[in-house]
């Protein structure tokens, strides 16, 4: 707090509990205004004592790195406690650079983000989707070949040339519950429909093709992040300020990674 250009927030609720803490260094201030064009969000768990959510924002440098610009401590998940974070992050950075936001498909974040970052496009985090319809066909008990058939389906979709191409599988997809009298399909076309083809520019590549995403499709850099933040922690739950800490040192660490 007392190094100037860092951002430390502490909001309290009511009651004076701890309900967000927001941290920012300088340095972090001056990757985003560098690269903050495309910028990934998303939370992981169990890294403190406490047991708050940590939320970060990353985005990746002229090397290919993904570095950390942002960290949100969370009481709770919701739209609004999100959305408080990312108000704070706004106060304090020049968001309306940012052209494309990259978010698994958590209903919380795309509302906040878009709230937010008015300027960008929201996008869903492709291994993220095809990993959805895939656990949810797992769940239908389909054959092995109709399940294959149908993630193929989607995953066309996905990757689709031609809006044609995508109203296609869209035809196919959301009509499987037709005339499916013994339940086969365990109502996906209904799923296919309210869950997917109702947010078709969000996952489809089509819809992608103009704008800068620097090839980031995926929240892959967020994830190796959290996923060395974790392997620095050792899977040990710590004290916060021991977990700012390894933060601050993961953040230097990969500036020469």
């Amino acid at each position: 707090r007392e190094r100037p250009g860092n951002v430390v927030k502490i909001v309290h609720d009511e009651d004076n509990e701890v309900v967000q803490i927001f941290i920012q260094s300088q340095e972090q201030r001056e990757l985003f205004k560098k690269f903050g064009e495309v910028v990934e969000i998303d939370g992981t768990y169990k890294v403190d004592k406490a047991g708050m959510p940590l939320y970060t924002i990353v985005i990746e440098d002229n090397f290919g790195i993904g570095q950390p610009i942002c960290y949100m401590f969370l009481r709770e998940e919701t739209t609004a406690s999100i959305f408080a974070g990312l108000e704070i992050f706004a106060k304090h950075n020049d968001v309306s650079k940012t052209k494309v936001v990259l978010t698994d498909k958590d209903c919380k974040e795309m509302n906040a983000v878009e709230r937010i970052f008015t300027s960008a496009s929201l996008k869903l985090c492709l291994f993220h989707a095809l990993a959805a319809v895939d656990k949810r066909l797992v769940q239908a008990k389909l054959s092995r070949n109709l399940r294959e058939e149908i993630y193929q389906q989607f995953k066309e979709a996905v990757y689709a040339g031609s809006e044609e191409k995508i109203k296609e599988v869209e035809e196919y997809l959301c009509g499987l519950d037709e005339d499916d009298d013994d339940g086969t399909y365990d109502g996906l076309g209904h799923y296919f429909e309210t869950n997917w083809f109702n947010i078709t520019e969000y996952w489809a590549v089509f819809y992608r093709r103009t704008l800068f995403m620097m090839d980031n499709h995926t929240t892959n850099r967020i994830e190796r992040y959290h996923s060395t933040l974790k392997k620095n922690l050792r899977n040990r739950q710590v004290r916060f300020p021991e977990l700012i800490q390894v933060l601050l040192d993961i953040s230097q660490m990969r500036e020469f990674d």
